[in-house]
């Protein structure tokens, strides 16, 4: 795989990923969604800046899952295998 086809493949993971339309996600990118849409399907490569933006965006919303599967586990009391914890 070349370095355009790895980018074009981390793009559409990251797109499939983000739990949100790609109207959304172009929104909160400030691009189109045609533009979002040449990324994901390798028309065109996003630039530095926006490479970093989606990067960022993506990092967040794992973040926020990452904190709300913690406060799951801790009201539920069982760890990350599913078993219960002793309190």
């Amino acid at each position: 795989m070349d370095e355009h086809e790895e980018l074009h493949a981390t793009v559409q993971q990251l797109i499939r990923a983000l739990t949100m339309s790609q109207a959304e996600l172009a929104r909160r990118l400030e691009v189109s969604p045609g533009t979002l849409y040449s990324w994901a399907v390798g028309r065109r490569t996003p630039s530095p800046a926006n490479s970093a933006r989606l990067a960022e965006l993506a990092e967040r919303q794992a973040a926020a899952v990452a904190e709300a599967a913690r406060r799951l586990s801790r009201a539920t009391g069982e760890d990350r295998e599913g078993e219960k914890r002793d309190s």
